[in-house]
């Protein structure tokens, strides 16, 4: 049994390291899998921490159920961040409808041309476009 868990822990180590070798996937721009990514970080962590193959499959576990969870947390933000955006643009059309009802046919006109220069990054008076800071 020993040797087995022996086995199983050096096969498990090469075949981590072949894949943290491997760039090109990322080189291409494409993202591992999940399932990848808890290899390579279990991996790491057994080669630095010199993990008995019982720690190493318990690792695995706990990197398997914490990625689990953080994709349904971004599952989650990424429906709320819509949610969010439609409630958003639902709240600037409603506040165009009332601009409307207090502006003159004039007004609202030169507030569109406003609206759609700010869009296109140019301010009004200004000959240069906004420059945005970079984040």
């Amino acid at each position: 049994m020993k040797k087995f868990s022996v086995i199983v822990f050096i096969i498990m180590v090469s075949w981590g390291y072949s894949f943290a070798q491997d760039g090109t996937a990322q080189a291409r721009g494409e993202r591992k899998t999940m399932e990848e990514r808890v290899e390579i970080r279990t991996n790491k962590m057994v080669g630095e921490l010199a993990l008995t193959p019982e720690q190493a499959a318990k690792l695995k576990e706990i990197h398997l159920k914490q990625a689990e969870k953080m994709k349904a947390m971004r599952e989650k933000q990424a429906a709320e961040n819509q949610t969010f955006r439609q409630e958003a643009k639902a709240i600037a059309t409603e506040t165009e409808k009332e601009y409307e009802a207090i502006l003159t046919p004039e007004q609202v006109e030169k507030y569109k041309q406003s609206k759609a220069q700010k869009a296109d990054g140019k301010r009004p008076g200004h000959k240069e476009p906004r420059k945005r800071s970079k984040r």
